[in-house]
């Protein structure tokens, strides 16, 4: 067993060190040579718009429990974020709380890594979305250097994490 708790019980994510640990991590991973290598999967790495079926399947389910509206507008927006023609980059792929374990404030593992593959880079910026607190948020997007498209198109993956099929 791994030393450390999933961040949600290891209270991490107002903690801008822990943002920083997790953006070293990203780092480190984009930092490995894809030799040319490119997604070639469907969903998350892809293009957002391959989460259509998905994500109208969830907002379908969803009515009553949030703002389903004002949800699709924002996928509308979101879906359509442009890219640049930067390469893929290695990506863990899932980068969800439950993949990330923290002690003592910092990030000590990230495991699940069965989704290692060269994706858009966007794709490991979802935990500003699914985890993080506005200081935390803020510090790890500056210590990524993340520009607003990628910015954008990782909250779009976020997004897109919920699957319709309850998984």
């Amino acid at each position: 067993w791994l030393q450390g708790n999933d961040v949600w019980a290891a209270g991490v994510a107002d903690s801008a060190d822990f943002a920083h640990d997790l953006a070293s991590f990203v780092e480190a991973l984009r930092s490995m040579d894809a030799e040319g290598r490119s997604f070639q999967g469907s969903g998350r790495g892809g293009l957002l718009t391959s989460q259509d079926d998905s994500v109208a399947t969830w907002l379908g389910r969803s009515h009553g429990l949030i703002d389903v509206d004002a949800l699709t507008r924002l996928w509308a927006r979101l879906r359509q974020t442009p890219r640049a023609e930067a390469p893929d980059v290695w990506t863990h792929g899932d980068l969800m709380p439950g993949n990330l374990l923290a002690k003592n404030g910092r990030l000590c593992a990230v495991i699940d890594v069965g989704g290692l593959s060269p994706a858009d880079p966007a794709l490991d910026v979802m935990p500003a979305w699914n985890l993080m607190g506005p200081g935390a948020l803020q510090a790890f997007r500056w210590a990524l250097d993340v520009d607003e498209h990628a910015w954008a198109r990782g909250r779009g993956g976020a997004c897109g994490q919920w699957r319709g099929d309850g998984k």
